[in-house]
């Protein structure tokens, strides 16, 4: 076989749909240390990034912000709305964006 036009070294695994803990938010749970968490499991998978996403209206886009600003380089957040009311759904994704 010839050699691959891809060196593994360029490659990154990039997990692009993580959930914290359905009830973290609610229980008070701090967001750094699902932070850390999520972090231990990506080095052991071998996992460069994640993209951490709410699950609307249980967990808040402001919850999932404060996960990521643990470690923006390597966790991406993705926000979340109800769709309805709509006025209120546009309103909270461009806040959120």
């Amino acid at each position: 076989m010839g050699e691959s036009m891809y060196m593994e070294e360029s490659f990154q695994i990039i997990d692009f749909h993580v959930h914290p803990p359905l009830d973290a938010e609610e229980k008070g749970v701090n967001p750094q240390s699902i932070a850390e968490e999520l972090l231990n499991l990506m080095d052991k998978s071998g996992i460069s990034k994640a993209v951490i996403l709410p699950i609307a209206p249980y967990i808040s886009n402001n919850y999932i912000y404060r996960i990521v600003e643990v470690e923006p380089r390597r966790l991406v957040g993705f926000a979340s709305v109800v769709p309805n009311p709509a006025d209120r759904a546009v309103k909270e994704l461009e806040r959120a964006v």
